[in-house]
């Protein structure tokens, strides 16, 4: 299958499939480094609420181009 052909069938997805496939691929295109999995694991095990940040903050700083 060519990248034309490909492309062609994303744009056939539905929404649902479009989110499943972007969820698919994004850890591909932009893995995480060790650093960050490091971070993200503190802020996870940090048990004063005063230092938690918001699902909306962690999405910014997981995924800064979305």
């Amino acid at each position: 299958m060519s990248i034309v052909e490909l492309k062609a069938e994303i744009d056939r997805l539905p929404p649902e499939d479009l989110q499943e496939l972007r969820e698919y691929l994004r850890p591909k295109i932009r893995p995480m480094s060790s650093e960050m999995r490091r971070l993200l694991t503190q802020k996870i095990n940090d048990k004063n609420p005063a230092n938690w940040v918001t699902l909306e903050e962690a999405e910014k700083i997981l995924f800064p181009s979305d």
